[in-house]
């Protein structure tokens, strides 16, 4: 044979697998392409809404969120196709009207509306009156606890005059013992201090007795407060059932 005949090469399973990966690498690269494509498209979609959408939430939040009858404006939202993920093509949202929605429609009924103002008003009255007769009871317990202290004041007062008459009395019963004719001094210093003593025991329990009215009064102020406390929230309670029958809901 010829040694200058070209020899065909040899096929190898080598080859055959490096077209293989090569096949693989350009599919999974094209769907990665094709997946970051479409995240993106969706991310413009998501704001877009969002701009079209957060300006007449911004308007309308505040005055949503209170009591107050109103026709609040709800942004539609555009449908997310496969129009504007793959050909950007965009879809306006679908016109939503700025009245309330037939099947969650609400009347406001003026006459129970203002009976609950009413009722609300009567249990704003209740919670001030309660607070005043908080305020006058505490008033009243510091009065009782001056009194209070001025008392133990005035006994221990007194238990000191009654040591100085409990002295003088003796030294009365000694001088009689000697026999001096001047004891009668003694004595009277004695029946001095034991009335003086006696006065300031008699301040004292005057005091508390006072005190201690002040403190049952104080003690009532309190009770009563707490009543009309109860009674204010019955009446919030009340007013909050009055104020759901002014809305009428039509479900269709």
């Amino acid at each position: 044979m010829d040694n200058a005949t070209s020899v065909r090469p040899r096929y190898t399973p080598q080859r055959k697998k490096t077209a293989q990966v090569t096949l693989e690498v350009a599919l999974v690269l094209a769907g990665l392409v094709l997946f970051l494509w479409g995240i993106f498209r969706i991310w413009i979609w998501g704001d877009v809404n969002l701009s079209q959408r957060q300006p007449p939430y911004e308007d309308t939040r505040v005055d949503a969120g209170s009591s107050q009858p109103g026709k609040w404006p709800v942004s539609g939202r555009a449908p997310l196709t496969e129009e504007w993920v793959f050909k950007g093509e965009y879809s306006s949202p679908p016109e939503v009207s700025q009245e309330p929605r037939e099947e969650a429609s609400r009347e406001r009924r003026t006459g129970c509306e203002e009976e609950a103002l009413e009722i609300e008003a009567q249990a704003r009255e209740d919670l001030n009156q309660a607070e005043l007769l908080k305020y006058e009871a505490g008033e009243l317990e510091k009065e009782a606890s001056t009194l209070e202290n001025e008392a133990g004041r005035l006994e221990e007062e007194g238990r000191e005059l009654e040591k100085e008459a409990d002295r003088y009395q003796a030294l009365y019963d000694d001088c009689m013992e000697r026999g001096h004719w001047h004891c009668d001094d003694y004595l009277r210093k004695a029946e001095d201090y034991r009335r003086r003593a006696e006065e300031k025991f008699e301040q004292a329990t005057k005091k508390r007795e006072t005190a201690k009215r002040k403190r049952e009064e104080a003690k009532n102020k309190r009770e009563k407060a707490a009543q009309l406390e109860e009674e204010a929230d019955n009446l919030f309670n009340e007013a909050m059932e009055v104020r759901k029958e002014c809305w009428e809901i039509d479900v269709l």
